[in-house]
């Protein structure tokens, strides 16, 4: 997602992840400055990483083809590493957070 040497990341505008896959934010703290990520329902993107947040924000599944939305809009953990994983400030739009293979 960004280099290695940059540990903030501040969105200055929505951002959409459709079909992103997963995205590991190791080390990195993205701050959403009351912006909104989204992307197609159904695990379009997955957040992974150790040592890292999502902040001050919005989470939203836009809508499918057939007019539904996800259940979770947000999912974190895939076949990657993930811990110690924070999230502050963060609304999750229309659904719940579905966390897969993450250590507590």
């Amino acid at each position: 997602m960004a280099s290695d040497s940059i540990g903030v990341i501040e969105l200055s505008n929505d951002l959409d992840l459709s079909d992103c896959g997963i995205i590991d934010i190791s080390g990195k703290s993205i701050d959403l400055a009351g912006h909104t990520i989204y992307g197609k329902p159904y695990m379009t993107f997955i957040f992974e990483g150790v040592d890292c947040s999502i902040r001050n924000g919005s989470i939203e599944s836009t809508r499918d083809s057939n007019g539904g939305t996800a259940t979770y809009p947000l999912y974190i953990g895939d076949e990657g590493k993930t811990e110690r994983f924070l999230l502050e400030d963060v609304e999750v739009v229309k659904g719940g957070i579905d966390i897969y293979n993450a250590s507590v």
